[in-house]
This record gives structure tokens, sequence and C-alpha cells, in this order.
């Protein structure tokens, strides 16, 4: 019997994230424990959901770590993460200030070579310079101020962001946040070519990276901070995966297992017959992966002027997932994972 290889998923711990939306509930926080609502939302990170899936169907071992953001990462610190065959990691930045060290991640891939661990996505998040709006446009309004610290800009939140529509406006909220400033960065507020002329809809486009696998989440709402919660999603796959990747096998086989139970259902995603929006894409994942080692998370993404603009990437994310499209990421998983 082949022996089922062992990962470690190594990411920081998010209580920001779990709190906020804990404390969402409202009423309903009375009736649901915060343990279960932590559970609740950890099971819908990706790519925590499909790693607990595959280890469901016996195809791998899996153990997450769980990082401390309280202090700065050493050398020594890489010592506790678990011994395995895989070390996947998922190192955002959910502070203001820099936890990882350069002496973290050379321990890390000392460690690893003496162990033979094989390392994959061993990126940080904390260079995305080249991410930056063209110098042309950042003296043009309007602008965005908002939080820099990863997943903590969020909609309901005003401190967290604030729209800046002329100079006067940027120099009364620069005023008000004095010692805070360094906490923030301001950008320009773009708003995607097809949503330009609909001033009470916003739109992204939301990227699902898995290696050279490519899912994308078009994402309408009527906040211009557009998150899952707050926008109407459907997801879109390259037509060309049906017979490259055998997904039309995968999806029909599903689909037809619930006929008994549900009765004859549709895909709740869409396969897209357009090469040339696919490969502009795939050429985007693969100019970032080359400035950033970035290639398993996911990315949120305008078209403006024709040009696609990453805002952000994030590798540890919410992203909920019905179970024919799971069905197909996991397998991307499977072939990232080399399994």
């Amino acid at each position: 019997m082949t022996k089922k290889p062992f990962i470690v998923h190594v990411y920081p711990k998010n209580d920001v994230v779990v709190k906020k939306f804990y404390d969402k509930l409202g009423y309903f926080r009375l009736l649901v424990p915060s343990k279960v609502a932590m559970r609740y939302i950890g099971k819908r990170y990706f790519p925590n959901n499909l790693l607990i899936r595959l280890k469901k169907k016996g195809i791998l071992n899996y153990q997450s770590y769980i990082i401390s953001t309280e202090k700065k990462l050493e050398s020594k610190d890489a010592d506790l993460i678990p011994k395995a065959d895989i070390w996947l990691f998922s190192l955002i930045n959910l502070n203001d200030e820099e936890i990882y060290t350069s002496a973290y991640f050379d321990a890390i891939k000392k460690r690893a070579n003496h162990l033979s661990i094989k390392l994959l996505h061993l990126t940080s998040h904390l260079d995305s310079s080249h991410l930056d709006i063209s110098n042309q446009l950042h003296n043009e309004y309007p602008k965005i101020a908002k939080l820099t610290a990863n997943g903590m800009v969020i909609d309901f939140n005003t401190e967290s962001f604030c729209i800046i529509n002329n100079e006067y406006e940027e120099k009364q909220w620069i005023t008000s946040k004095k010692s805070k400033i360094d906490n923030y960065s301001i950008q320009p507020f773009l708003k995607d070519q097809r949503v330009q002329a609909n001033n009470e809809l916003y739109f992204i486009e939301r990227w699902l990276v898995i290696g050279n696998d490519l899912t994308v989440g078009m994402r309408y709402s009527s906040s211009p901070i557009v998150k899952q919660h707050n926008s109407i999603t459907y997801y879109r796959r390259d037509f060309r995966n049906l017979t490259l990747k055998n997904e039309l096998e995968i999806v029909q086989s599903y689909l037809n297992s619930q006929q008994l139970k549900k009765g004859l259902i549709p895909a709740t995603f869409e396969y897209f017959d357009d090469n040339e929006f696919w490969d502009k894409r795939y050429q985007a994942i693969s100019d970032l992966k080359l400035n950033s080692g970035f290639d398993l998370g996911s990315m949120d993404v305008l078209c403006v002027n024709d040009q696609l603009i990453i805002l952000d990437f994030n590798e540890h994310t919410l992203e909920s997932l019905y179970q024919d499209l799971s069905l197909v990421l996991c397998e991307a998983l499977k072939e990232y994972l080399n399994l």
C-alpha cells in the first residue's frame, strides 16, 4: 500500500477576522458559541477547505500549524514546525508591523533541506510594491485610504478605509489620523470599466489560483469594498479544461450522483469559451509569480482601460465553494502537490 504524503499547512493566526465575523452575528451570537463560529469560518478558508477534503478522501494526511502573530519570528521558531513530507505555506501579514524575518526564512529552508521536506509557496505577502498602480494616477481623485495589514479592510468598519474625493478631504483625513497614519496607504480608487457608468454598482474579479490553474469569480456589489458576504458572485472556468483536464467527467459524475437525492441540478459555475480572456489572465498570474513567488491563493483584480490591475493577493483567504467546484479545485491541488 502506497504511503499517504503528510502535509503541514503553515499559516498565521487570524483572530481579528474571526472576531469581526462573530461580532456581526448580532443577536445570533447568543445562539452560536464562539468556538462553533470559529470552526465554521475556519473551514471556509482557501486552501484549507480543499486540503480537508483531500484528507477525508484518504489522499493525504494533513495538519495545520498556526503561527502566532504576537512577535517577530526568528530562526528558532522554524524548529517548531512539525516534520512532514511537504510544508505548504500561506504566510500573509496580518499585523501593521513585519513579523517575518530573513533569519526565519533561512532557517526554514535549511531545516527542510536537512530533513528532505518539500517546500511549497514560501512567499510572504510582504513586498507588493510591484502591484503599485502607475505613478501618473497617484495624484488623481478619487482615492482610497486603507489599512495596509492583510484582510483588515472591511466594508462595515469605517476606520479601515476612507474614500477621498479631493485634496481638501485628503488633508482632513491625514490630520484626523495623526499617529496612526503609518498603518494606512493611499491609492487611486479605480472602478472596473464594466460598471464605470453605474454609480450604484461596483465590480471586481476574484481569482482563485492553484499553480497554473485559474478560476475567476465575477463579483458584483453595491459597496465600494467588494467582499464575498456583500456581493453576488459567480465563477468561471476555462472552457478548454473540459477536455484538457478531464473536468467534463469530474463534474458530470458528481451531478449524476446527486440526482437520486435532489433530482437534476445544474453546475454552480460556468465554462467560459474565450481564449483571449483566459490567456490574458494566465499571463498576469505568470508575471506575479515571477515577481513575488505567489502561486496559491486568491487575487482581487480590476479591468481599467482594457488593462488588468491586481489590487491585492492573499495566500490564506475566506472563500466558500459549492461541492462541484470544490471537486475540480481539489484535482488542481492534487496536481500542484504532485500527488
